[in-house]
């Protein structure tokens, strides 16, 4: 029994001890924003599972009442300036170097991909290898296609509201994005 009423003391006081240590030592409690939202995710988990992601436009209420940066989370800033768009997205250097949470990525169990990578620099060198696909004239260089798939998404939208279709969209997109017709919500 004494082993229980530890453990729960111990579970207990690290609690206390972390929501005192997000509040008031954290880097990043000096910024305003709700005090809940600052000591525990339960502030987001609410907005974005129990209210079916509306925390993105809760957001836009917290800058009206506390500026333009806010501490949406216990980890977290969001900043609605566009002033700031220059020191984000910068030209990186060691100064300002922009390395990503692990628990960021972990969820994507990627963790080799570029999108799983934590580290800025590493980020960086994975990203530079598809640099060359996103270059103006292979960007050019797809447009027909582009093109193409839209006109033939556009075609299958107004064949569906012909015959009032219920379109699911998740099929719909998917079939775009791998240029694939869809018939009665299974891809072909």
């Amino acid at each position: 029994m004494n082993l229980i009423v530890t453990l729960l003391l111990l579970f207990l006081s690290y609690g206390f001890y972390l929501i005192y240590y997000r509040l008031y030592l954290s880097p990043i409690s000096r910024f305003p924003g709700p005090r809940f939202a600052a000591a525990t995710y339960l502030y987001e988990f609410y907005y974005d599972i129990i209210l079916g992601g509306k925390y993105i436009w809760k957001i836009r209420e917290l800058h009206e009442r506390y500026g333009p940066v806010v501490r949406i989370n216990p980890d977290g800033l969001h900043v609605a300036d566009p002033n700031f768009w220059d020191v984000m997205y910068t030209v990186s250097t060691q100064s300002n170097r922009r390395d990503k949470w692990s628990w960021e990525t972990s969820g994507l169990g990627l963790d080799s991909s570029m999108l799983g990578t934590t580290d800025h620099a590493l980020h960086r060198k994975r990203r530079g290898a598809i640099n060359p696909f996103f270059s103006k004239q292979n960007v050019r260089r797809l447009e027909p296609k582009i093109k193409e798939r839209v006109e033939t998404l556009v075609k299958r939208f107004e064949r569906c509201a012909e015959n009032s279709e219920i379109i699911g969209l998740q099929f719909a997109f998917a079939a775009f994005t791998n240029g694939l017709c869809w018939v009665n919500d299974s891809v072909t």
